[in-house]
């Protein structure tokens, strides 16, 4: 059985609109069933430029990680409606803290593997791979929710990338992350990407799915607070979803960084409420 958990969290990015997502999903479907996780928000005595709001981020990424560990107990499969990426450090850790061998699918314009000492912007949103694998040099991020790196590198994939920063390409190639660009997927065809990402999975025991809005065209989906041109359709994400839910052991899933204040007439919101329905209908 599906359980929704819903966050407004926006301080791993600062983009405000973030804040407002819950409210506008539910005044466009009053009867979404959300139990909802409010973003913590704490006195910043870290003021470390390379991790802004940090101690927000962290608490609420714990909150998190222990609302969904309480679905997983319930044998309850959590879909985590969020703010920005870096919610996911908790989503994830749950996940890896409920299963034996976990495996994740990025699905996501941006590789979000940044750590202090590679972030352009300080954003924590764009650092939580770094800290579910334990490279950052902050204990607190590696360490979140329980002690050590919540999966393996050769247990991960990532689909769709288009914007990635130097630093994040030295690791991907030195951790032997399973990756595929934009350009590739377009090149050789969504359908054969799938096949190989279904049997990656075959190495772990339970796949934990995050959806990143931004993974679309901006053109189709507008409600996005980093845009990147080009990008799969919302079609094509449905492909992917249903892929997974038909042919991988699905635990948890992530919907993130949905921002109403950059929609255009409710399509990015429609397109999250539509594919609530979609993963719905897998666990009725």
């Amino acid at each position: 059985m599906l359980k929704v958990i819903g966050c407004n969290n926006h301080l791993g990015e600062t983009a405000p609109g973030l804040a407002g997502n819950l409210t506008r999903l539910q005044e466009l479907n009053p009867q979404l069933d959300l139990e909802v996780v409010a973003e913590t928000v704490c006195e910043h005595v870290k003021n470390d430029p390379r991790l802004k709001n940090f101690e927000s981020v962290v608490a609420t990424s714990e909150n998190l990680a222990k609302v969904s560990q309480e679905k997983h107990a319930e044998k309850l499969t959590p879909l985590h409606i969020l703010g920005d990426h870096a919610a996911a450090m908790g989503t994830v850790a749950a996940a890896s803290a409920s299963v034996e061998t976990l495996g994740v699918i990025w699905i996501d314009a941006h590789a979000d593997i940044n750590t202090e000492s590679t972030t352009p912007s300080g954003h924590i949103h764009g650092m939580p791979i770094a800290a579910l694998l334990g490279i950052t040099e902050s204990v607190e991020l590696n360490d979140l929710h329980f002690a050590g790196p919540k999966f393996k590198p050769e247990h991960m994939v990532y689909i769709g990338l288009r914007d990635v920063d130097p630093g994040e390409k030295v690791y991907l190639e030195k951790l032997g992350i399973l990756h595929y660009y934009w350009d590739e997927v377009v090149e050789r065809g969504l359908a054969a990407c799938l096949e190989e990402i279904v049997k990656h999975f075959q190495a772990v025991d339970r796949v934990h799915v995050s959806l990143d809005l931004d993974s679309m065209d901006p053109e189709l989906i507008p409600g996005v607070s980093v845009p990147v041109p080009g990008g799969f359709t919302p079609a094509d994400t449905h492909q992917i979803l249903r892929a997974l839910l038909e042919n991988t052991s699905v635990c948890s899933l992530d919907l993130v960084e949905y921002n109403p204040e950059l929609d255009v007439d409710d399509v990015s919101a429609k397109y999250v409420l539509e594919t609530v329905e979609l993963i719905r209908e897998y666990y009725k």
